[in-house]
Parts: structure tokens; C-alpha cells; sequence
């Protein structure tokens, strides 16, 4: 049983590193929590409803983790080839891409959300 709580205490430890690095390092990561930190004051300000919250918390879990993930990629593909290969730009492309298309969705959401109540 003890064997088993230090390897999950590990697990939280790891990821926990993992947000850590990615506030330290990733600027790209450092933007979004920015975006996070400035929705929120907005969404304080305009007074949105409980069920509005929870879809931008949604919202905030899919474009950060969409950015861990590409950086994970990104990373990864920097150790397996360093050499620039076409087909390694293509996948830190479409990767990236994931992150743009997470992080445009969500702002349409805002609006959809923002727009009403800025209009009362």
C-alpha cells in the first residue's frame, strides 16, 4: 500500500514539475495564462452565470492543455530528429495548429458569452 501512495505522490509530483516548467519556460504557455488571468477579470466584471463559468473553465482546460501537449510534441521531435525534416515541421505544424484552433474557438465562446451582457 505504501509503495503504491509514493508512486501517486510521485505522479502528482511530476506533473506538478511539469506546470512548473511550463510557466517558467514556455512563453507561448505564459500568454495563455495571461488570456486566462484577463478572461477572468472580465467575466467578474460582466457578472456571467454559473453555466457560463463552466464553459470557460472548459475552455481553459482545452487551449492550456492543447499548449502542453504541442510543447511535449515539440520537445520530443527536437530529441528524435534534430535535423529539420520536412515531415518534422509538418507535425509541430498541425500540433500548433491544434492550439491556434483550441484558443480561437474559445474566444469566439467569450464573445458569444461577452456580447449579450456588454449590450444590456
Amino acid at each position: 500500500m505504501k509503495s503504491f501512495l509514493n508512486k501517486e505522490i510521485n505522479s502528482f509530483k511530476n506533473a506538478f514539475n511539469g506546470i512548473k516548467l511550463l510557466i517558467s519556460s514556455e512563453r507561448h504557455f505564459q500568454y495563455h495564462i495571461l488570456a486566462v488571468f484577463l478572461t477572468i477579470l472580465v467575466n467578474l466584471i460582466l457578472g456571467i452565470s454559473k453555466s457560463e463559468w463552466l464553459v470557460i473553465l472548459l475552455c481553459f482546460a482545452i487551449v492550456l492543455s492543447t499548449e502542453a501537449i504541442n510543447t511535449s510534441l515539440e520537445k520530443m521531435l527536437d530529441v528524435i530528429h534534430p535535423a529539420r525534416a520536412n515531415w518534422v515541421k509538418e507535425a509541430k505544424d498541425i500540433a500548433a495548429a491544434s492550439v491556434l484552433i483550441s484558443s480561437l474557438i474559445s474566444f469566439i465562446i467569450a464573445l458569444i458569452i461577452w456580447i449579450p451582457k456588454i449590450m444590456e
